[in-house]
């Protein structure tokens, strides 16, 4: 269950990660998108979002798995 200690740490998890996606949506440019494999495309604000809600859900759950868009396989973090 979650306390609410833990779903305030969500919250700040989710400005955290909004925070970052709209400082490099602000600056935004085609030439820094890349493509993956599948030819979806990935910035490097995808990337560092991703990073940030890994390491911070890390940090509230430590236990958990997490499948991620972003990453190459699911992480027991």
């Amino acid at each position: 269950m979650i306390n609410k200690k833990k779903l305030n740490q969500i919250i700040n998890l989710a400005r955290k990660c909004n925070d970052c996606a709209m400082l490099h949506f602000t600056n935004f440019s085609k030439d820094k998108v890349n493509f993956k494999d599948d030819k979806s495309p990935v910035t490097i604000a995808d990337l560092e979002v991703n990073q940030i809600a890994i390491n911070g859900l890390q940090t509230i759950f430590p236990d958990i798995k997490i499948v991620s868009e972003e990453s190459n396989k699911s992480q027991k973090l």
